[in-house]
């Protein structure tokens, strides 16, 4: 596996979690993932991008995991600091029309589409921990108004509706059937999130799913 190094750019607090960029080396869809690591002698862990396509920078959200092997260190870095680097990868994709399910940082693919000019988005259901952890709510407020749904299962807030994504899915009464879904998040959620679409009428291969990156 070819590894790039790079210089950081930023690498700052957002809520719960990092962002980190780097200038862009490469030509990527969004919904891609790339590999980073702080070493060539270190195994590289797999991250959505989470900017534009055509920004000059390359970016990703990620927490820090307490005793993870990676995000302790990727936390430690400083601008112009070195960050090796994979060509981007992966075939999670965005349709023409399509409702988005995200928890955590799995919000980054669809940051991705939305700031790649990409405007399929119908509905964006957006879960978190924490109120600070609703990554960009601004921005989807303001291009989704009432069809951005966020959620927070343990704080609450008179704009963000009280436990989890897939509760919001099963009170669903009106659920799109023939619309595409693109979820992204936890292995919890993104499992029960497709077995609740199934339940409700929502055919298999409409459904894709990415897992944490």
């Amino acid at each position: 596996m070819e590894l790039t190094p790079v210089a950081v750019c930023e690498n700052r607090r957002l809520g719960p979690g990092f962002w980190l960029s780097w200038e862009r080396n490469f030509v990527f869809r969004p919904g891609q993932v790339v590999g980073l690591t702080v070493s060539p002698q270190q195994a590289v862990r797999w991250y959505s991008l989470a900017s534009g396509n055509h920004d000059p920078w390359a970016s990703v959200l990620y927490t820090e995991v307490e005793n993870g092997e990676l995000t302790p260190l990727l936390a430690t870095l400083s601008p112009q600091d070195t960050l090796y680097v994979t060509q981007p990868q992966g075939t999670f994709n965005f349709p023409s029309r399509y409702v988005g399910v995200a928890t955590g940082t799995g919000i980054a693919p669809f940051l991705s589409a939305q700031k790649s000019g990409l405007n399929g988005l119908t509905q964006l259901l957006q879960g978190s921990r924490s109120l600070d952890g609703l990554y960009f709510a601004a921005l989807w407020r303001e291009v989704l108004g009432e069809r951005y749904l966020p959620c927070c299962s343990r704080e609450k807030s008179s704009s963000v509706s009280f436990g989890r994504v897939t509760d919001i899915l099963k009170g669903a009464s009106n659920l799109a059937t023939s619309t595409a879904y693109r979820l992204c998040g936890s292995a919890e959620m993104v499992v029960e999130a497709r077995d609740v679409l199934i339940q409700k009428g929502v055919p298999f291969q409409q459904i894709v799913s990415e897992v944490y990156f």
